[in-house]
């Protein structure tokens, strides 16, 4: 990795922005940004730059200072109390396996009948395409949303037209849902309105952009996160909004085995599952099939090379195809669990899924979840999200003693109600609901949460982190 001096950097940067050229510094921050996220040392750290969003923040104040004439705020009588002004979701993308669309997806819901509207930068990072967006804009539109997508322009025009369309909304609250490298979001954001802008920190597995924004509330979705940010990266404006998901009812106490054999199911996009990791999920399937002697379900897309192979899997295991369900979109995980009969959910590993396994444990499916090595152990694994009492595993072996522990509907039953009971504790929509609205709860207490961020290295990890990142 080249040698770059942040602060020598920061200065020619300022220079730049001082006489009013923007292009540049959007631009370098972006490539600095995804430099460190190709790293392979970089995989699974959360840190950030005070740095690169200082740059970002005076950007976007120099960049509007020299906007003539300015567009005004939408001030009409209609629009004058705060009850009244639109709440504004700014995000890079969105796509349906993003557990950060999902996020944005129940705070619209969560508005009470207030008005929606996203903005998305469409910053290329070879990640979808404008089509694609567009496709997904639809399914926030029938939320009763209102969406729109930067299409043409350079980064700077970017920034004009986000910056317009903020100052122009006057919103109640605006929400930052940027991807690591989106700089044109974190500079546009310095024109909303003060105090009112909340960096949501989703990509908290990975170095992001906007971390250490002062002009924006810091919001962290879980418990480790809080800890981490709080106490090792010092945030500034933290506040805890954790996880939710909207309670669509537990599952009956006698509604296990409806598909007359045990069935496991798995979701996330295909990313969650593809770093180099020593057990591969494509190989496990048809052990996790041939221990249960029933059917998994795998939810979310997969290509078409990937499908072969788990078919590939599948047949030189003896397993036949009809027991492996693919399915590649839902639009809720919770509902999933009961449409596909599961009963035991095996969070996606590598790399976890936080909303997802929240959305299972509030159903009432008993987990089964993976205790990763090395950078999986903490964050990025998101075993911390689980109930005490759910079954983990290790090493495959365990895996396998884990299925065959959870199959018997005595077993299946107790897990149900302490799945449940972790959800109503700690993830209940109820909390993201009065805290969204500014009703302040003792479960937001942030020093009143504790968890050790230091991840403990035994030999396994050791070994885990020289192998694959040497």
């Amino acid at each position: 990795m080249i040698f770059i001096d942040l602060e020598t950097f920061r200065k020619h940067k300022l220079n730049d922005i001082a006489a009013g050229h923007f292009e540049t510094p959007l631009g370098e921050v972006t490539q600095v940004t995804e430099l460190i996220l190709n790293h392979p040392h970089s995989q699974s750290k959360v840190f950030s730059s005070a740095i690169l969003d200082d740059i970002c923040a005076k950007v976007g104040e120099v960049a509007w200072a020299q906007v003539s004439p300015k567009p005004q705020p939408n001030t009409s009588t209609e629009t004058q109390y705060e009850s009244q002004r639109p709440w504004l979701f700014i995000a890079t993308y969105m796509y349906p396996a993003g557990g950060h669309t999902k996020v944005m997806e129940d705070y619209i819901k969560l508005a009470n009948g207030r008005r929606c509207i996203v903005l998305l930068t469409n910053i290329a990072n070879g990640d979808p395409v404008v089509h694609r967006d567009q496709l997904y804009v639809e399914e926030v539109k029938h939320l009763g949303a209102q969406a729109d997508i930067s299409i043409t322009g350079n980064l700077t025009e970017k920034l004009r037209w986000l910056q317009t369309k903020i100052v122009e909304l006057n919103p109640a609250k605006t929400f930052l849902f940027n991807h690591y490298y989106d700089s044109v979001a974190v500079a546009a954001s310095v024109v909303a309105p003060s105090g009112t802008a909340y960096f949501l920190h989703h990509a908290d597995y990975k170095f992001s952009l906007g971390v250490q924004s002062k002009h924006l509330n810091h919001i962290d979705f879980h418990a480790a996160g809080l800890c981490l940010c709080r106490d090792k990266l010092k945030v500034p404006n933290q506040v805890y909004w954790p996880l939710s998901a909207t309670d669509m009812g537990v599952r009956a106490e006698d509604s296990f085995y409806k598909n007359g054999r045990l069935t496991t199911a798995t979701s996330g996009a295909y990313h969650k599952f593809t770093s180099p990791y020593p057990y591969k999920y494509v190989e496990l399937i048809p052990h996790i099939i041939r221990t249960t002697d029933g059917f998994h379900v795998h939810i979310g897309e997969l290509t078409a090379e990937v499908m072969a192979e788990i078919e590939q899997h599948l047949a030189s295991n003896g397993v036949p195809r009809e027991r492996f369900i693919y399915v590649p979109v839902v639009k809720s995980v919770w509902q999933a669990m009961s449409d596909y009969g599961v009963d035991v959910y095996m969070p996606s590993f590598p790399t976890g899924g936080n909303k997802a396994s929240i959305e299972a444990m509030g159903s009432g499916t008993p987990m089964l979840s993976h205790l990763g090595m090395g950078p999986f152990r903490f964050i990025l694994g998101g075993d911390f999200a689980m109930y005490p009492e759910a079954v983990r595993w290790k090493h495959p072996d365990e895996l396998f003693d884990g299925l065959r522990q959870l199959n018997h509907v005595d077993v299946l039953k107790a897990h149900r109600l302490k799945a449940r009971a972790n959800y109503d504790a700690h993830y209940a929509e109820h909390f993201t609901r009065a805290l969204i609205n500014d009703v302040n709860l003792e479960h937001e207490g942030l020093h009143s949460i504790h968890i050790d961020t230091v991840d403990p290295v035994d030999a396994q990890d050791f070994i885990f982190n020289e192998h694959y990142n040497p």
